[in-house]
Parts: C-alpha cells; sequence; structure tokens
C-alpha cells in the first residue's frame, strides 16, 4: 500500500492493496491526517482489516473518502457501508 499526495488537488491517493499485511501499517499515519480527503480509485484489494480501516480513519480522524475502485466499493456495498464514500460532483 502506498501513498501519493499529488494525485489530484488535495486527496492522499491511495494504491495497492488494503489488507490485514497493510492495515496496520497505515492505521497511525491515515489517522495523523486529520480531515484528509482519500482517494482510493487505485486500492486493488481490500479485505475485512481494510473496511476496518476505513471506517476507523472516517469516524476518528474525520477523513474523506473519495473515488472508491470498483474493489472498494463492492467491499463496502457487501457490508453495507456505501454512504461511508462520498460522491464526486
Amino acid at each position: 500500500m502506498s501513498t501519493q499526495e499529488e494525485c489530484t488537488a488535495h486527496p492522499l491517493c491511495l494504491s495497492g492493496p488494503l489488507t490485514i499485511y497493510e492495515a496496520g501499517e497505515m492505521k497511525e499515519r491515515l489517522l495523523a491526517r486529520h480531515g484528509a480527503t482519500l482517494d482510493l480509485s487505485g486500492v486493488t484489494e481490500c479485505d475485512g482489516s481494510g473496511i476496518q480501516l476505513l471506517m476507523l480513519i472516517h469516524r476518528d480522524a474525520g477523513s474523506r473518502l473519495t473515488a472508491a475502485s470498483e474493489t472498494v466499493a463492492e467491499a463496502l456495498r457487501l457490508c453495507g457501508l456505501s454512504h461511508l464514500i462520498e460522491k464526486q460532483p
């Protein structure tokens, strides 16, 4: 899992897998980015730990989740959490 700040105006772009193997490593970095907009279009894999991390940073850090990849959108939909992804204008 990597992060890049250059993808559009200000979002923090996540790319690669967001699974149990990356979630622990990413947790503190993402929580520290309070209020950040996260572009999830580059996330290629998302398991239960990834979903848990997205819920945590949305709730505790006030992060905005945008541009979900098909993988993330489907995982969140299956968990009844599609509302976490903000619609792009």
